[in-house]
């Protein structure tokens, strides 16, 4: 009986850890098809591409249209319900929320995480020659995905960032977004 309780422990505390390689798989699935149906050619520059870190300073892969280059750096967000902030000064924190209830009220208290320095990603990173004629397109790729993205600039207000937008020199994209890219390329 103990044992019954024991699994189910584990599993429900490994479930957030096996979210973000499913996720991934399933954007490497979806990609795969994209590429493969409009005749892209898809480069990885590492074996477990899907495992990168936010850490990782390489680029993790390129997709290459007749006209450009996707140069793709992965960065995810362990849950859904939080907000990714990245701010003027090459640093990022994520913003949680504390929910309080009580008698039918609720207050939703943000809780700022540790702000950490953003890596200087190498988009140039087994980089072709043969690109080098292409328009480049350095990607921040985020999966899975935050409740939201924002801008925090050095002085003034923080900004929600759209998919498409650029900040610190990358293109902030979802998803959803390169794969509308990648179709009307």
């Amino acid at each position: 009986m103990w044992i019954f309780f024991i699994i189910i422990f584990i599993v429900l505390i490994a479930i957030p850890f096996l979210l973000k390689p499913i996720k991934r798989l399933v954007l490497f699935a979806k990609i795969s098809a994209c590429c493969k149906k409009h005749s892209y050619s898809l480069v990885r520059t590492h074996l477990f591409w899907f495992w990168a870190s936010n850490q990782g300073k390489k680029c993790d892969f390129y997709i290459e249209t007749p006209h450009e280059v996707f140069a793709i750096k992965l960065f995810g967000v362990s849950r859904r319900r939080t907000m990714l902030i990245l701010k003027d000064n090459k640093e990022y924190f994520i913003r949680k929320f504390l929910v309080l209830t009580s008698d039918g009220a609720a207050l939703r208290a943000p809780l700022h995480g540790k702000s950490k320095l953003l890596p200087t990603y190498n988009f140039k990173y087994k980089y072709k020659d043969r690109w080098k004629t292409k328009k480049q397109r350095c990607i921040l790729l985020i999966n899975p995905i935050s409740l939201g993205v924002l801008h925090q600039p050095q002085y003034g207000r923080e900004v929600i960032v759209g998919s498409g937008e650029i900040v610190n020199d990358m293109e902030i994209s979802s998803f959803s977004h390169l794969l509308g890219c990648l179709k009307s390329t």
